[in-house]
């Protein structure tokens, strides 16, 4: 009696089967690392979003730094086509950028004189081969025919309806919902920055005129793109319940006169911040030459 004989090709091919099916799964799982290592790829900016006003004509770099999230390799860092024609990054690519490692890039500001007024929204983000890293850098961007260039500080905005009638750069941080009367509500800060023409007497004389009835604390001098200028503390009191610190900078330049105040409520708890992010704003500004 003959019993059911096996090909004797069926061992090898189940080993061959087998060890098919092991590799595929090597494979797999390589690939579901490889794809989970990359999604964790990311990128953080030492701020999250940059808004910035620069007059027509005007310039303005700013420093900031990347970081990264996992291992880069031949990356470009990129401003969308909204602002390419008035942003560029410098250095604006890296061979290598480590899980961790920092880079110190530069956004360069550049305003044709005849570029159109208005507001450029956007982003700058970095690119590894043709995929986009998680994370871009929000960039604001808005034109104006006042003749400085400035950082807004975080929190601050600029009021869209003076700018928009040709007057003076004017930032807060509580939505232009002023007091009655037009004062700075509490918890509120306010930033103007104007000028005038040259005053013909001193200038330390045109600021104790400018000045009368306030309470000067402390003056001092002080540089502002590269120029000296005057910097004063002083509180206005309009009663009992109601009195207003300010810090008023006097920049001589030229044939005028630029002047930023700082305004905010006495006794306001966060103070320290209104001053950071004024001196902030100081130490950015550049003028239109």
């Amino acid at each position: 009696m003959f019993g059911r004989r096996s090909s004797p090709y069926a061992v090898p091919w189940i080993a061959g089967a087998f060890v098919l099916i092991v590799l595929g799964a090597v494979v797999v799982a390589a690939g579901v690392n490889q794809s989970s290592s990359d999604s964790k790829l990311k990128v953080n900016w030492s701020s999250p979003s940059v808004s910035v006003l620069v007059g027509a004509g005007g310039n303005l770099t700013l420093p900031i730094t990347l970081t990264s999230q996992g291992n880069l390799t031949g990356i470009n860092i990129e401003a969308v086509p909204a602002l390419a024609p008035f942003l560029t990054i410098q250095p604006a690519s890296f061979s290598s950028v480590s899980s961790g490692q920092t880079r110190q890039l530069s956004l360069v500001f550049s305003v044709a004189t005849n570029s159109p007024l208005g507001i450029y929204n956007g982003t700058v983000h970095v690119r590894m081969g043709n995929r986009t890293i998680p994370q871009p850098l929000e960039v604001t961007l808005t034109i104006t025919t006042n003749p400085l260039s400035i950082l807004i500080p975080p929190t601050f905005q600029l009021n869209g309806q003076i700018s928009a009638l040709g007057g003076p750069v004017n930032l807060n941080n509580f939505d232009n919902n002023y007091m009655h009367g037009g004062f700075v509500p509490a918890g509120g800060a306010d930033i103007d920055i104007t000028s005038v023409p040259m005053p013909q007497i001193a200038l330390g004389d045109f600021i104790t005129n400018e000045l009368q009835g306030a309470v000067i604390t402390s003056s001092s001098s002080v540089a502002v793109a590269g120029r000296q200028a005057d910097e004063v503390f002083y509180t206005d009191n309009f009663g009992p319940a109601l009195s207003y610190r300010n810090v008023a900078v006097y920049v001589p330049l030229g044939e005028r006169l630029h002047k930023i105040y700082l305004t905010y409520q006495a006794g306001d708890t966060q103070e320290s911040q209104f001053l950071s992010a004024f001196q902030q704003l100081i130490s950015t500004i550049q003028f239109t030459p």
